[in-house]
């Protein structure tokens, strides 16, 4: 096990300072005999990404690469033509959800836009049985997807369309510092 990617904040501090940070924070980790996978990483960097989120310490602010954007505005866009009252597979449904509940740490207001997607995907016209078995995750059952349904995919569609940025640097915290594959 190793450590190879970590964050550093600090305010008030140029970049020689963040630098010296990030050399003290090495010392440290070397000191309790954390090992460092250096050859995985650049630095210091401002900007990391992370499963399509990326994280920009000089801006303080997270948001998505292009291409997450695109996969899901993809994903969206092929339920949404089918309308209210599609039926597709549930696995399907299920990956899309999980996705967008990842996205909620970019947009955290979505998460209160999932709840109907959660019930469509819970919704199973065809299925006789208990919803969490695991026949009810076989890849041929399933799921309705109710107007409300649509309606959460259609603000998402309309919200990743776009680019997607939240902060979080705590006040007064202007820069950061990476240790991690520049992007």
């Amino acid at each position: 096990a190793y450590l190879d990617d970590f964050q550093g904040q600090i305010s008030g501090v140029d970049e020689l300072g963040r630098v010296l940070m990030m050399h003290s924070i090495l010392a440290v980790l070397t000191d309790y005999g954390i090992p460092v996978k250096h050859v995985k990483n650049e630095w210091p960097s401002h900007l990391s990404e992370f499963v399509g989120v990326l994280v920009d310490v000089t801006l303080g602010q997270l948001s998505f690469s292009d291409s997450r954007r695109s996969t899901l505005c993809t994903l969206l866009n092929n339920i949404l033509q089918g309308g209210p009252g599609l039926t597709l597979p549930r696995q399907e449904l299920a990956s899309l959800v999980g996705k967008l509940q990842w996205c909620t740490v970019v947009l955290p207001e979505g998460q209160q836009r999932l709840v109907e997607l959660y019930r469509a995907r819970d919704d199973l016209p065809d299925f006789q049985g208990n919803t969490s078995s695991s026949a009810a995750w076989i890849p041929d059952v399933l799921c309705r997807l109710s107007a409300a349904a649509w309606q959460e995919a259609q603000w998402w569609y309309t919200q990743l369309s776009q680019p997607c940025y939240r902060a979080f640097l705590h006040p007064g915290e202007v820069k950061g510092c990476l240790w991690s594959k520049h992007v």
